[in-house]
């Protein structure tokens, strides 16, 4: 068998980048320790009425305000309920609102900054001043207004946060796409006559799909602390449903008492919201192609 008779494995080249991406990141400690308590929480969020050792909101007065102890490991809060099963459950809260949200503003935002980019012109520049002067206003006031005008729920608060964070993800599709259309590889295949959606969905959008993912990790514990701050004041989630934004209203009343009531909630929307944003930080290093080490 002679030297061209031996067959060549073939890798593609996506498959070559994800490698390397996952090899940078791995070697990263501390972006792999965010990731798996992200995963933690997300699977509390997801399977933890099933986990939670009691019901988040039944309630038990011979063990008002108890403290830690085998039965309750976090104690009781003023009703007897148990903390630890509260802000089990509540990571659903959370993590339903700062996904739903984030999946919102790039389903609008992503089409939208694509289109003002590819199609530049007047297209672009109207789209481009409309956005400026949404991201000249305060995002969280914006959504605090929508909340107060559509009234306090989940969903509202959702929609809220969704619309508030428009403007951030339309600004990046926007600029990943002004600076992929002068690649050559865009321009090649402008040149040998193929179709704008067949331009936009094989190389445009492909191509920013790791900036977006950087930027949807980055921008989640916004939305996390939005929903948290929704909730503190009113305008989110309802008592008795657990959420940490309402637990922490909730134990300010007896700050001076029993100050883990705020504490322990706080603490986790903290953890949650630094585990997503070392995680942004990790993807970002790990799949920025300047990256050597």
């Amino acid at each position: 068998m002679t030297l061209i008779d031996v067959p060549v494995p073939f890798t593609s080249a996506r498959a070559r980048r994800f490698r390397i991406a996952r090899a940078r990141f791995l070697r990263r400690p501390v972006a792999v320790a965010a990731l798996v308590v992200v995963c933690l929480f997300v699977l509390l969020g997801a399977f933890g009425p099933l986990i939670s050792p009691y019901d988040p909101n039944a309630t038990d007065f011979n063990h008002i305000m108890g403290h830690s102890s085998w039965a309750h490991p976090l104690g009781t809060d003023q009703l007897g309920r148990d903390e630890l099963s509260r802000i089990i459950v509540g990571a659903r809260a959370s993590l339903v609102v700062a996904l739903a949200a984030t999946f919102l503003s790039l389903l609008i935002a992503v089409p939208l900054g694509i289109y003002a980019g590819y199609r530049g012109g007047w297209v672009d520049t109207t789209i481009a001043r409309m956005n400026d002067v949404k991201l000249a206003f305060p995002g969280i006031i914006l959504a605090v207004g929508l909340a107060a005008i559509l009234g306090p729920s989940l969903r509202n608060v959702t929609l809220a946060l969704g619309i508030a964070g428009i403007a951030h993800f339309l600004r990046v599709a926007r600029g990943e796409t002004l600076a992929l259309r002068e690649q050559n590889f865009v321009k090649a295949a402008v040149v040998s006559g193929a179709s704008s959606w067949s331009i936009v969905f094989r190389h445009i959008l492909p191509n920013m799909t790791s900036t977006l993912l950087v930027q949807t990790a980055i921008h989640i514990p916004g939305v996390i602390l939005g929903e948290a701050l929704f909730s503190f004041l009113g305008l989110g989630v309802r008592p008795p449903t657990p959420s940490w934004g309402v637990m922490v209203s909730e134990g300010q009343t007896y700050i001076a008492m029993a100050p883990r009531l705020a504490l322990y909630p706080g603490a986790a929307v903290t953890i949650i919201a630094l585990g997503f944003n070392l995680l942004g930080d990790g993807l970002r290093d790990a799949l920025d192609p300047r990256t050597v080490r």
